[in-house]
């Protein structure tokens, strides 16, 4: 009887054309794999400061505003923008790795193309890749404070 090796699964051209900057092909293969590819339309807000966190988001194209509540301000409600998000950036990963609300907004300002996890597609992309994990806690003790 003859073992035949396994075909190593490739990430999609369109993701590597995209994000293959960003991450390995190990990587990228772990990610198309996990996650599913979705468009979200300029000016729609899909990660919402204070509600609780069920994906994390890689963008693949476009721009998103990050957006936080300003405790300073004299009326209710408004936010500043903290940052920008962009091809290869990770969004929403705060809520799921500390078990906590969002602690920001995120509204797209171009069309976007991403990759989205769910919890359990989080934490094995988390286990799979180091590195990613590694990122993602980094970014995720930067954020946490905003």
């Amino acid at each position: 009887m003859s073992l035949r090796p396994l075909k190593k699964f490739t990430a999609s051209p369109e993701l590597e054309a995209a994000i293959g900057h960003c991450y390995s092909s190990d990587e990228l293969s772990l990610i198309d794999r996990l996650g599913t590819t979705t468009r979200i339309p300029a000016g729609q807000r899909f990660v919402t400061e204070g509600a609780f966190g069920r994906e994390a988001v890689i963008i693949l194209d476009g721009t998103a505003s990050i957006l936080h509540s300003d405790i300073d301000s004299d009326t209710d409600g408004d936010t500043v923008e903290i940052a920008t998000a962009g091809p290869g950036d990770m969004v929403g990963e705060v809520a799921l790795l500390h078990g906590q609300r969002r602690n920001a907004t995120v509204v797209a300002t171009t069309d976007l193309r991403v990759v989205v996890f769910n919890v359990r597609e989080f934490r094995s992309l988390l286990d799979q890749a180091p590195r990613i994990s590694s990122e993602a806690s980094v970014l995720a003790e930067q954020r946490a404070d905003h």
